[in-house]
Formats: structure tokens, sequence, C-alpha cells
């Protein structure tokens, strides 16, 4: 078929050229997805590790709380101090001012003490700034352990490049059509790559895991490292005895000195809100002290601080979280139009393939709807439904022609005669047949835009342009598929490609037209259908129930000797005459079975049945009204007496 189409022969030529190109250059995209595998792999470790030491890991947990209790204590001796010197001179009775001032100097040089650590250990000089000293050693403790995971994880993979790459990427070479397919179907390809890399890593990868986290949380766990943690520790010990030797002493001697003087209310009310400020950090130090010293006690007696995950839930929690960031992360960066793990040339030699591939599908579309010539068809069944509109005009016109011969002959009718009634009735009952046909030719009017209507949805360029998009990926996509085993450096990959577009397409071609010939046949019985029902519902049912009229109403006429009379029936006969040879004319056929004819069901319909001498059961007697036949299907039934 190509042969015959030199310009199209030509651009299959550049199609395979252009493929092997992009053959070459998919086995780089397969490595690059591989890192891009690896790299989630070890994040996921790496995040499952670090999740051990700081959210399961109860000293991770709780240690911060030591500043943070610390802290709290450091805020109430500021506020015991600031409530004495914002109020001292308020207190002027006995030696209170003498406690107070002692007790908010011992307070003072602690607070004093306390920020002047935290800023020489943090190297910081804006107060505001200070950190919790406990939190940043944890950071820096974790970091620590996240460079020395990834440096292990970075070993394992290098070796495993070393050893096995080569082999996974030719492993894959099998899925080359999914640069082609969707984006479902790339991250198909992705799963598999991932799923590839775990079931070589598996025992590996749990094994460094186990061995990490437990690392990592016995030194996490070691106060002795933990400098810092245990420095606030010890303070905070210490600072509960430094506060409680303030109320044992100098609290104490305060209460005594005003059970003995005459204080006035106001003044002992300062006394007692500083006093309540000293004993309320006493009371929650004591709580907090106790809180740890509980934690630490039974962080000591359990022995499983951490559950691990067996082989089985750690190779499923990778298969499921590490491949769901990795897939969200390629989908994010597509959404955002950033460069996803995708070589370059790779993009660019597909991206020439599917340009040369565009073009060759436009040139065989062309050809293709030149061979089938929809058009002639079209206009085929337009004409159809065009002729049923002509028949009804003509048979109206007829009709009508009639009517005026009648009204323009009415004057010489004898009023006297008895027929009068009869013509009248005729007149009548042809009139509204005028009118109804006139309606449903309109009617059909529609009928056919409503037809011609569903010929642009089925029979479309559009349409057939699908259809042939369908025949052609399945082409495309066995091409891609075919030579993934091949060696695409030699000269007979491009004979075979070439000796397979030529097969494919006349093969697709045979397909298209048997497509094209079920949508004609579609078509074709949906005009037939349209036509068929306007000639029984509308334009055959008034010709036969007219028919009637000449079977019942002028049958009494043809007895009247007068003139008018028998022009009026000579008129009629010429109308009957005339309906019968334009229905001939567009080849509809009576169905009007003689007597003794066998009776058929799907042809004649039984009005009346009796017994008739000389006539077996079965056969018909007399024909009442006709039958019509268009288009080799039974219209309306002819109406028979039959035998017995």
């Amino acid at each position: 078929m190509l042969k015959d189409y030199p310009p199209v022969l030509l651009k299959s030529k550049g199609l395979v050229e252009a493929w092997r190109d992009t053959l070459q250059a998919f086995d780089k995209f397969i490595e690059e997805n591989i890192r891009g595998c690896f790299f989630h792999i070890k994040m996921k470790v790496m995040l499952r590790i670090l999740h051990h030491l700081i959210e399961e890991n109860k000293l991770s947990k709780y240690d911060e709380k030591i500043f943070e209790y610390y802290d709290h204590l450091m805020l109430h001796y500021k506020n015991s101090i600031e409530l004495f010197y914002n109020n001292e001179e308020k207190v002027k009775t006995g030696k209170s001012k003498e406690i107070l001032t002692g007790i908010c100097d011992v307070l003072s040089a602690q607070l004093r003490q306390f920020k002047e650590n935290q800023l020489a250990s943090q190297g910081i000089s804006d107060e505001k700034a200070i950190q919790n000293p406990i939190k940043v050693e944890k950071d820096n403790f974790l970091t620590e352990e996240k460079i020395d995971i990834l440096n292990q994880l970075d070993a394992l993979e290098k070796q495993w490049t070393e050893k096995k790459m080569k082999a996974c990427v030719a492993s894959f070479r099998k899925y080359i059509n999914i640069v082609t397919e969707n984006e479902d179907k790339e991250i198909e390809l992705i799963e598999k790559i991932y799923e590839a890399l775990l079931k070589d890593l598996k025992d590996a990868l749990y094994t460094g895991y186990v061995k990490k986290t437990n690392k990592g949380i016995k030194k996490l766990n070691d106060f002795h490292l933990r400098k810092a943690a245990n420095f606030y520790y010890e303070s905070i010990k210490q600072e509960k005895e430094n506060i409680e030797a303030i109320i044992k002493i100098q609290v104490k001697a305060l209460e005594d000195e005003m059970e003995k003087e005459n204080y006035d209310k106001e003044e002992e009310q300062i006394i007692q809100e500083i006093l309540h400020t000293i004993r309320e950090a006493y009371q929650h130090l004591g709580k907090e002290i106790e809180e740890l010293e509980l934690f630490f006690k039974e962080s000591e007696e359990d022995k499983n601080k951490i559950v691990l995950f067996t082989s089985e839930e750690f190779d499923k929690y990778l298969k499921e979280q590490g491949l769901k960031s990795y897939i969200n992360d390629i989908q994010v960066r597509k959404k955002l139009k950033l460069e996803v793990d995708e070589p370059t040339q790779a993009r660019k030699n597909f991206d020439f393939v599917k340009q040369i591939w565009e073009e060759l599908k436009a040139d065989l579309l062309k050809i293709y709807l030149e061979k089938i010539n929809l058009e002639a068809f079209i206009g085929e069944m337009n004409q159809r439904l065009q002729n049923n509109i002509e028949l009804s005009s003509r048979v109206n016109q007829l009709f009508v022609q009639f009517l005026r011969t009648y009204e323009e002959q009415k004057e010489k009718f004898n009023e006297e005669s008895g027929y009068l009634p009869i013509i009248e009735g005729i007149y009548e009952t042809i009139s509204i047949k005028v009118e109804s046909i006139e309606e449903n030719i309109t009617g059909f009017h529609k009928t056919i835009e409503e037809i011609n209507l569903f010929f642009s949805e089925e029979a479309s360029d559009a349409y057939f342009e699908s259809e042939f998009i369908k025949l052609a990926q399945e082409i495309f996509a066995q091409f891609i598929k075919e030579p993934a085993g091949e060696n695409f450096e030699e000269e007979s990959f491009l004979s075979w490609g070439e000796e397979y577009f030529n097969k494919a397409f006349e093969e697709a071609f045979i397909r298209f037209s048997q497509k094209v010939e079920m949508v004609k046949e579609k078509l074709c019985q949906e005009v037939n259908l349209q036509i068929n029902k306007f000639l029984k519902e509308y334009l055959l049912f008034e010709v036969s129930t007219y028919e009637e009229i000449v079977n019942y109403s002028v049958s009494r006429l043809r007895e009247e000797s007068d003139d008018f009379a028998i022009e009026y029936v000579k008129n009629i006969d010429q109308l009957t005459a005339s309906l019968e040879e334009t229905l001939k004319e567009f080849e509809i056929e009576f169905v009007e079975p003689v007597p003794h004819d066998k009776f058929n069901g799907k042809e004649h319909e039984v009005l009346l049945a009796e017994e008739r001498e000389g006539f077996k059961k079965g056969e018909i007697i007399k024909t009442l009204n006709k039958g019509y036949r268009f288009n080799n299907q039974i219209i309306l039934k002819a109406n028979v007496v039959a035998s017995k």
C-alpha cells in the first residue's frame, strides 16, 4: 500500500529511524528512574529510623521538658523579684523588707546565672534569641545521625549500581512501549522498577535499619553523651534544694516576723503575694521533678522502648510509602511543569517520532477517506429522504386537484338527490387528509434535519478520524513493542520497519472499511426506519383509508345514473388510478391477494372470518383493503376476509 504513495513511504522510513534513536536513549531513561527510586527508598529508610529516635523513644519525647521546667522556675523567680521591687516602698514594718531583699538577691543571682549560661553556651547576645539547649543538642545529634545513615545507604547504592545496574536496565527494555502511553502507564513502569529494586535490596536495607536504629537509641539515651540534658537535669534538682532552703529559713523567718509585728492590710497583702509566688514555684518544681524522675524510672525499666518493624512490615512500608512518595513527587513536578527524571534526548527523539507519526497518520487518513467516499453515500440517503417528501407532495397534490375539480363542478349537483351526504362526507374526509399530509410533510422536514444531525455525529470526518486513530494506535503500539529485542544498529531494523508499516496499513484499511460499512448499514437502517414509519403512520395510512372510501362510500354512487354522479365516480376512479401510478413510480408495491390465495400472517390481516362454499380453511375469500410493501418490508398489511 505505501509503495503507491511515495511521500507516505518516505515518512514511514523517517519514523523507523527516529524510533531507533529513541530506543537507544531509553536505557538512560530507565537508569534515571532507577536512581529516582533509590533516592526515595533511602529517604524512607532514614525517616523511619529518625521516627523511632524522635517520636517513639521516651527520652527523646520528654527530654526537652527538663529545660522547659527550669525555664518555668526562672519565670517564677522573675515574677517574685518584680513583685517585690515594684512594691518595695510599701514594705516598711520590722525586718520584712530586709528578709525579702535577701530572698530576692538570691533569686536574682540564680536568674542572672541562668541567663548568662544560656547566652554563653549559644554564642548569642540577644536574650530573646535563646533556644532550648537540650533541643539544640539533640538536633545536632540527629543531624549527625542523618548524615551517617545516608552515607551507609549511599554506599549500598554504589555497590548495587556497580554490580547490577546494567542487567536491571536491560530487563526493562521490554517496556519500551511505555514511552508512548499515558501517564498511568508510565507510573506502572516506575512501580515495576521500584519493586525490582526492593526485591534485590530488601535484606540489606532491613539489616541496616535494625542496626542503625538500635545504635541511635543507645546513643540518644546516654546522658553521659548528652551534656546539656545532664547539666540541666542536675541543675534543676539543685535548684529545688536552694528554693527549699529559702522556704525553710528565710520564708520561715519572715512568717515569724509577721506574727510579732503589726502590719497594715496592704503591706501584709504584698508580702503574702510574694511568698505565694515563691511557694508556687517550689510546688510546681517539686511536681515537675517528680514527673521527670518517674519518667526516667519507667524508661529504665522498659527495655522495649521501641517496637521495630518486622522484615515483612518493613518491606510493606517501603513499598507503600516510598513508592507513593516518588510517584507523588513526579506528579507534582509535572503539574508544575518542572523537569522530571526523563532524559532530554529521549524526550527530544520521541517528540520527533510523534511529529512524524502525526504527519503520517494525517496523510493516511486522507487516503482512507477518499477511498470510502462517504459524501456519495450520505447524498444517496438524503435523496431517498427527499423522494419520500416528493412522493407525499405528489399524493397530496392529487387529493388537492380532486377537491378543486369537485368545487368547480358542484354547481351542477342536483341538491334533491339522495347521495348528497356521501359526496359531502367524501369531500370532508379528503380535505382532512390534505391537511394531515401537509402537516406531516412539514414534520418530516424536521425529521430529515434530525437524521442529518445523526449523520453528522455518526458519519462525520471527526467520527471516522477517531476510528482511524484507534486502528493507528494499535499499529503504533505494536510497532514500538515488536523491536524491543532487536539490534537497532543494523540496517535490517529499517527494512523490518518498512515492511511492518506496509502490511499493517493494508490490514488496517480492510478493518477500517468494515467499520465504515457497519456505519453505513446503521445509517441506512435509520433512514429506512424513518421513511417506513412515515409511510405507515401517515402517508399510506391516508391512502389506505381513502381506499376504504372507494370500497364503501363510492360503491353506492356507482348505482346512481345522473350525469353528476357518473362524472364524480369517473373522477374518483381517475384519482385512484393516479394514486396507484404515483406509488408504483416511487417503488411502493401493492399487497393485493386474490380469492383462494393462502392466508399469510406477515402480509395479511383478517378482519372477518366466515365459512364460504368452495373455499378451504385459511384461504382468502376477498381483499377489503390492499396492503403496501416498500424496500422488501411490509408497511401495511392487506385487510382480508378469510375462510374458516
